[in-house]
């Protein structure tokens, strides 16, 4: 846990949940002097849906207190999420000198498409997440003194990606790899949007919520 504390490379979205349409900016930190990134989105299997070449590396500074308040790390690069793009867990990642660095977002639909939304447990990502020092738990924090207020505008940790890679995809790759539709949000789409819920006949949770 850790080596998670001053992670120096990587990076994060402007925001975890973005809509078909909307822009997306990347926040990236990296001491390689050029690299590409690689976006995909997560299902049955990791399908490429875009690449970014020949992005000039440089290297972002870590806020004392930027698990609580984000870090500030300038955009590096943006695009407009195309219509095409099915909603789900999208995951762009890149190298770096630490190692295979990834970004983590879910993109909505513009309106609904699946009698079933699927929401992203982002806030436990976040809970959980010690990137920069400190998460709302002691064992995971600096001086083991948990942090009273988190930011999402930080990189999740490198191996488990908050709780995607230990909890959420078994479950994402099986519905896309048996067919069910299902539209995906974050915790804080539903605070947008209290009425979110209306147009669906079920709403999946996987793990749970913090």
């Amino acid at each position: 846990a850790n080596s998670f504390w001053k992670l120096a490379e990587g990076g994060y979205a402007n925001q975890m949940s973005i809509r078909q349409g909307e822009e997306v900016s990347f926040h990236i930190s990296n001491s390689r002097s050029y690299y590409d990134i690689f976006v995909f989105r997560e299902g049955a299997r990791r399908e490429l849906v875009k690449t970014i070449g020949d992005l000039r590396g440089g290297l972002q500074p870590v806020p004392e207190m930027g698990y609580q308040d984000g870090f500030g790390w300038q955009p590096v690069t943006s695009f407009k999420i195309p219509d095409d793009w099915k909603s789900g867990v999208y995951i762009a990642t890149f190298p770096t000198a630490q190692g295979i660095r990834e970004i983590l977002f879910v993109v909505r639909p513009k309106a609904p498409q699946s009698p079933m939304l699927l929401t992203i447990e982002a806030n436990t990502y976040a809970a959980y997440n010690n990137v920069g020092g400190k998460s709302f738990f002691n064992y995971l924090s600096t001086d083991h003194q948990h942090a009273k207020l988190l930011s999402f505008e930080r990189p999740l940790q490198p191996d488990i990606m908050g709780n995607f890679y230990i909890w959420d995809q078994f479950f994402t790759s099986w519905l896309d790899a048996e067919g069910y539709p299902a539209d995906y949000c974050v915790n804080a789409d539903h605070d947008a949007d209290p009425n979110l819920l209306d147009d669906y006949r079920a709403n999946l949770r996987i793990g749970h919520g913090e």
